[in-house]
């Protein structure tokens, strides 16, 4: 079911008002990728397809659209390219500091395969949604990194600490090493500080956001846990 669905409704209603479309948003992740190198994991951003990009999911989109047309809702679906995870995640990780150009080609790719499918959406870069919200969003990721275990458990950290160990050891083939080990858990950390400090963001831009991830409310508790009402439309699934 929805999250906060009465404010979700509160909020469609008073844009209905003021004769304005409903602002919803959803995320296109990159393509991130992990090869060894020096021994340790090394990202940088793949060009594949996306979640987004599936049969199924594009099915998915097509029949929410065409409801949301059938009921006369005025509306913009606006995909957000999460261009700040790679920096803000894995940037201490990275082959390259720099991936303003492979972030562009991704983008290009992706905006041609959505704007064909989806002639009245568009895909913005969040950077640039996030952006007049940047010193906020930095404190809320430091506090979220901080306090990371106090806000999302033991059990979670170690769940994600142990999939990234997992990947490095088995998919990447990594050697076991104490450096290896702090990037486990460095990066879930950042994971969630990234999601919990998009949240704030997210709910002050958008009257609603769809979640298409495959772990879709393990995300929405993530983006959740410093503005519990943001308004959340689980409508893809897992």
């Amino acid at each position: 079911p929805p999250q906060n669905l009465d404010e979700m409704l509160n909020r469609f209603a008073q844009k209905t008002q003021q004769c304005l479309p409903i602002r919803i948003g959803c995320f296109a992740c990159l393509n991130m990728k992990c090869v060894g190198k020096n021994f340790l994991p090394k990202y940088y951003v793949g060009q594949e397809e996306s979640r987004l990009e599936s049969p199924r999911i594009i099915g998915r989109t097509n029949d929410l659209v065409r409801k949301l047309r059938d009921n006369k809702v005025d509306y913009n679906l606006e995909f957000l390219l999460a261009d700040t995870d790679v920096y803000d995640v894995y940037g201490n990780y990275l082959i390259n500091k720099d991936n303003t150009k492979e972030i562009r080609w991704y983008s290009q790719k992706l905006a041609r395969k959505i704007t064909n499918d989806q002639p009245d959406s568009k895909l913005s870069n969040w950077s640039d949604i996030q952006s007049p919200y940047q010193r906020q969003y930095q404190k809320d990721f430091d506090y979220v990194y901080n306090n990371c275990e106090k806000l999302v458990g033991k059990e979670y950290l170690e769940r994600s600490y142990n999939r990234r160990y997992q990947y490095f050891r088995g998919q990447v083939g990594l050697p076991d090493s104490e450096s290896m080990r702090f990037i486990c858990y460095d990066t879930a950390k950042r994971n969630v500080a990234l999601y919990a400090a998009q949240g704030p963001v997210l709910n002050k831009e958008f009257d609603c956001i769809l979640i298409a991830d495959p772990d879709p409310t393990r995300m929405g508790m993530l983006q959740s846990l410093l503005c519990p009402d943001l308004p959340i439309w689980y409508a893809f699934p897992g």
